[in-house]
């Protein structure tokens, strides 16, 4: 009898050893250094974005971005926007040109910057703000092995003490961060105690070393409005 209490304390003991280290263990892999690292995976895997196609996804519609050197191209599914076909930005010119092809009309206007989407923009903030990520649960979506995270940003009350964004009870930005790749995939704004939602942005078809020069060619017989002289640059 005292042999078999003695067997049922040890199991009961490597039991609760377990789920103690599972639970460390759990909580180290994904503390906010960890998914900093797993966001900046995701920004070198990226390549720089020098030869990348890209789709985003919301409720407004798809758009197909090509990314290529100092160039990037956004291509409309009609949805989002009824008149205008595709946009071109090309940084080495510093313009944009936004092509209408049911009024053969290309705008051109000032542009001196590049939108690389989520990804960049969720390293950026974690790098130039009081930012970090804070974990929520392991998540499989939309085929993909993710993990949903919160972002927390801190603000200086007026007594000097910081205070987080979810302390205050406001809605805070939140993201599905693919685990073997670090690619940021969606986003979504939850309350701070949220710990399930529907992505409102998805990123897909991400796929490399598919972008051509001659994507970014223009057409040549149409009508051009050049606003250069009268856009504001950012």
């Amino acid at each position: 009898m005292k042999k078999f209490v003695v067997l049922v304390i040890i199991i009961v003991f490597v039991i609760l050893f377990g789920i103690l280290f599972f639970k460390a263990y759990k909580s180290n892999k994904y503390s906010s250094e960890n998914l900093y690292s797993l966001v900046q995976m995701g920004i070198e895997n990226m390549h720089d974005m020098q030869n990348v196609c890209i789709e985003r996804e919301n409720e407004y519609g798809v758009v197909k971005f090509f990314y290529k050197g100092n160039k990037v191209k956004g291509l409309y599914d009609g949805t989002l926007d009824s008149t205008l076909s595709y946009s071109i930005t090309d940084l080495d010119e510093g313009k944009r040109y936004m092509v209408l092809d049911e009024k053969k009309l290309i705008i051109i206007q000032k542009e001196n910057s590049i939108d690389k989407g989520l990804q960049y923009l969720v390293f950026n903030y974690l790098n130039n703000l009081n930012v970090e990520l804070s974990y929520i649960k392991d998540e499989k979506i939309r085929g993909k092995d993710c993990v949903f995270v919160k972002q927390v940003g801190y603000r200086k009350t007026d007594d000097g003490t910081f205070q987080a964004d979810d302390e205050a009870g406001e809605d805070v930005p939140a993201y599905w961060i693919e685990k073997s790749t670090g690619f940021v995939l969606g986003s979504v704004m939850i309350k701070p105690t949220q710990t399930s939602a529907t992505p409102y942005a998805w990123v897909r078809n991400i796929t490399f070393d598919v972008v051509k020069d001659s994507d970014f060619d223009l057409p040549t017989d149409y009508e051009i409005y050049d606003i250069t002289e009268y856009s504001i640059t950012k």
